[in-house]
Parts: C-alpha cells; structure tokens; sequence
C-alpha cells in the first residue's frame, strides 16, 4: 500500500506557475511560428522609374538602384518580362511588386 505525502502549499504554488509558463511559451512559439509562415519574404516593390540601360547595367544593378526588398525576385520577374539579357539603349520599365 502507498501512501500520499501531503506537500506544502509553496509547491503548488510553484507548481501552478511553471504549468503557466509552459503553457504560455508554447503558445508564444506557435504564433511566432504561424507568422513567419503566413509572412511573404520575397516581396519587393521597385519606385516605377523608366531606365535606359548603359554600358555594363544588367537587371540585377538597374533593380539594386531601383527596387527596395527582395532584389533577387525582382530581377527574376524583370528577367519574365525582358528576357535575361540588357542592350545598351534598351528601356526597362521599373514599376514591379510583389505583396
């Protein structure tokens, strides 16, 4: 036969609080979790200025001047639009986004 040792009240005190802190961190850490896959990290959006492409531009620095975000999404929808290469004298169009 077992018997029950009967503890002191601090210990279920103590116990109560670590059982919250438990609960709370795992809710913490699913909603931070949650978030991070809900977020887009490749989006981007370019300021919408018409560029003429010089000597050695290439998609990548005319979006590096123009666009803000995720640089290299954005040149692969310029790349969809323009192709993968840039001529001297060429016009690209800059107004891209991605949300």
């Amino acid at each position: 036969m077992t018997t029950h040792t009967q503890h002191p009240p601090v210990y279920y005190t103590v116990r109560t609080i670590v059982r919250a802190v438990f609960v709370i961190s795992i809710a913490l850490i699913a909603f931070f979790i949650g978030k991070a896959i809900a977020s887009n990290p490749y989006t981007y959006k370019c300021d919408g200025t018409i560029a003429m492409a010089n000597v050695g531009d290439s998609l990548w620095s005319l979006a590096e001047k123009h666009c803000t975000g995720h640089i290299g999404q954005a040149v692969d929808d310029l790349v969809n639009e323009y192709g993968a290469r840039v001529h001297y004298g060429q016009y690209i169009k800059l107004n891209g986004e991605r949300k």
